[in-house]
This record gives structure tokens, C-alpha cells and sequence, in this order.
């Protein structure tokens, strides 16, 4: 990857990055706004215009691989409306529109959004409306929360998987699912936090249906985990020590769908990854009112995992147990 002047103007190898390599320059104004109908009804606006230009450019540039150029202009907006029936509580919907084109995350120092440079289609932007209705309350004199929320979202030009496995910006896909979360200090030397999320996804369309990828529709969208659930604890002990720990759980991913002809039939082939727990664990002490130690330690069990899976036959193995400690100095 290599570094462009400015903040919006931003270069990046694209998905196969001794291939070619994609630019984009960004432009945008945006307003934001909360009005107060009354007391306890809230009403928040937004408003976001961007301009985007993407290029991509084949190596090396030759006739019948020219360097693709794409323009767009993007009118995003979102509205919220909250109502506190009570002063520890909140009840709340949302609806939003937004727009990722490829390359957009560059300026962020790292690219999950590249593109297989095919056809001008391949530069084309996500399309995503986000629908959202959700609760928060605290109780405990706030010393613990308590939030739900059910969602939806519709994403149009959504990276799939094409007919030849290259991820492209082809096809829709839908995310609908709830969380509950909980966070706070239930007693003075006790902290928790933590959430569980169903999301509940589908490949709706995959572009130009062909009796090779007509199997991807109605597929689980990949490495979206049906079922995530995340757990983390500390306890303070005698004003000067603390230990804590915590686990981590995601459920079996997908990587993509294939199609094998076996006697005349047509079989689908699942590339996916298993379900995983993961338990980590901290623990500091204060050696002086200046100097400060902690240690923390993830994958206590030196479990093998694999926290990615892609679209060929192919995952990603997680870290094994690690330990890092730190030193903190006041002054």
C-alpha cells in the first residue's frame, strides 16, 4: 500500500494486488442536528453529500486492459426519534442510508473493502438502508445497564461471490437480526460487560442468475456468524490489584458456496469455518501511586481456531495464546 498526500485522496492495492491497483478522491459536507420537541421526546437529523471519483488501473495497462474511471455523487441522510418515558430509560427507532464505495477505507490504513477489477460494475458502491428499534434503560442508581435492539439491513451492490469465486459488487443481501447487551458496576469493586447478537443473514440476489450460481441465493452472506456472544469481568481487590477475565463466542461462518455436477445432478459445496469460544484473562496491580503494571493474556487455552474463512478453500488460523504486559508511568 502506498501513501497519497492529503486525507482525501487515498491508493491501495486492489483484491489481487499484483494485478492492478485502485485510487479514489473523496469530497463531502455533512450536518447533524438534535431538536427537542419536548421533554421527553428527542428528534436527531443528518444529512451527508459526497463526491467520489475511483480508478483502477490494470498492471500492466495495455489496450484491452484499460485503467476504469468512475464518478459518483452520494446524498446519505438519517433520522432518529427518541422518547424517555422515564429518566433512567429510552426507547428509540432509526432509519439511515449510506454509501461505502471500493476503496474507501484506505485513509483508515487498511483496505476491506477492495475490489476484482473486471468491468466498471466492479467500481460500483454499496447501497446500504439500515432500519433500527432499540431500548436502553439503568437501574441501580445507573450503576448498571441494560440495551436491546432490533435491526435490518438491506444492502444493494454487496460484495458477493461471482461465478468464478472472485468477491464482487454484484448482487443484494439482507441482515436482520437483535442484541442485548448489558455494562456497568453492579458493586463498587465489580465490573461486567457484555452482549449477545442473532443476525440472521441472506445472499438475495447474486446478479445474472446461471444454473452455476443460481445455489448462491438464499445463502448465509460470508463470515456473518448467526450467533456472537462476548463476556468481560474485574474485580478490584484491595484498591490496588485487579484481576478480570473474559470469553468469547462466534458461531460457524461461511466462506462461499460452490457447485460440483456429479452423474447429471448438481451439488452444492460448503466452505465454512467452525464455531469457536475464546477465554482471555487480565490482571494489573499499582506498584506506586505513579507506576502501573498489567498483564493480559487471550486464548488462555492455546485453542486452535479460525476467525476468517474466504471464498476458495482457504481460512485464516487465529493467534495461539498470547501475553502482553505493559508498564504505565504518571508524572
Amino acid at each position: 500500500m502506498a501513501e497519497c498526500p492529503g486525507e482525501r485522496q487515498h491508493r491501495s492495492c486492489c483484491a489481487q494486488p499484483d494485478q492492478c491497483e485502485d485510487r479514489g478522491d473523496h469530497l463531502l459536507l455533512y450536518a447533524l442536528d438534535t431538536i427537542t420537541l419536548t421533554d421527553s421526546l428527542l428528534l436527531n437529523l443528518g444529512i451527508r453529500q459526497d463526491w467520489y471519483e475511483t480508478s483502477a488501473t490494470t498492471i500492466p495497462t495495455t489496450a484491452t486492459s484499460p485503467v476504469l474511471t468512475r464518478k459518483d455523487d452520494f446524498l446519505n441522510y438519517q433520522a432518529g426519534l427518541i422518547f424517555k418515558p422515564a429518566a433512567n430509560g429510552s426507547i428509540y427507532v432509526s432509519y439511515a442510508k449510506s454509501t461505502t464505495p471500493p476503496g474507501s477505507m484506505v485513509g483508515e490504513g487498511s483496505e476491506g473493502n477492495a475490489i476484482g477489477l473486471a468491468t466498471l460494475d466492479d467500481l460500483k458502491a454499496e447501497n446500504t438502508k439500515s432500519y433500527e428499534i432499540g431500548t436502553k434503560w439503568e437501574f441501580l442508581d445507573a450503576a448498571l445497564g441494560l440495551t436491546f435492539a432490533a435491526f435490518r439491513t438491506e444492502t444493494k451492490n454487496a460484495r458477493t461471490n461471482g461465478p468464478d469465486n472472485i468477491p464482487l459488487y454484484v448482487g443484494e443481501r439482507r441482515i436482520q437480526g437483535f442484541e442485548a447487551g448489558f455494562n456497568g458496576r453492579p458493586l463498587p469493586f465489580w465490573s461486567i460487560f457484555g452482549g449477545y447478537t442473532y443476525m440472521d443473514s441472506e445472499v438475495r440476489s447474486i446478479g445474472t442468475v446461471t444454473p452455476t450460481t443460481a445455489f448462491g441465493i438464499g445463502k448465509p452472506f460470508p463470515n456473518t456468524p448467526k450467533h456472537s456472544f462476548t463476556a468481560w469481568t474485574t474485580f478490584d481487590i484491595a484498591e490496588r490489584f485487579q484481576i478480570g477475565g473474559g470469553a468469547i463466542y462466534n458461531s460457524k461462518q461461511y466462506g462461499s458456496f460452490g457447485n460440483v455436477n456429479i452423474g447429471g445432478s448438481n451439488y452444492t459445496i460448503e466452505r465454512s469455518i467452525p464455531g469457536y469460544w475464546r477465554f482471555d484473562a487480565t490482571a494489573s496491580a499499582r506498584l506506586t501511586e505513579n507506576i502501573d503494571v498489567r498483564v493480559n493474556v487471550q486464548n488462555l487455552t492455546n485453542k486452535r481456531y479460525y476467525d476468517r474463512t474466504y471464498t476458495t478453500h482457504f481460512a485464516t488460523i487465529a493467534p495461539g495464546r498470547s501475553a502482553f504486559a505493559t508498564v504505565s508511568l504518571k508524572y
